[in-house]
């Protein structure tokens, strides 16, 4: 008896998940986004690089938060 498994293939290919093309901020948008950033560590919490400085994943929501709450309350 052969037991047949679901892969065609034994290997496995995962993706690559950084950017082919270093990433650039756009100036005049103060709050760095995760789409924006280079990862440089995928454990808890990530890591990422956005224009020359290092920030966590939480620290990127942090100011995104405050950049909104700021927006509305200017307004």
């Amino acid at each position: 008896m052969v037991a047949a498994s679901g892969c065609s293939s034994g290997s496995i290919h995962w993706p690559i998940t950084a950017p082919e093309v270093p990433a650039v901020s756009m100036p005049g948008d103060p709050v760095p986004k995760v789409q924006d950033c280079i990862t440089i560590g995928t454990g808890t919490p990530s890591k990422y690089v956005c224009g020359g400085k290092v920030y966590t994943a939480h620290e990127l929501r942090k100011k995104r938060e405050d950049a909104a709450a700021a927006a509305s309350a200017g307004k």
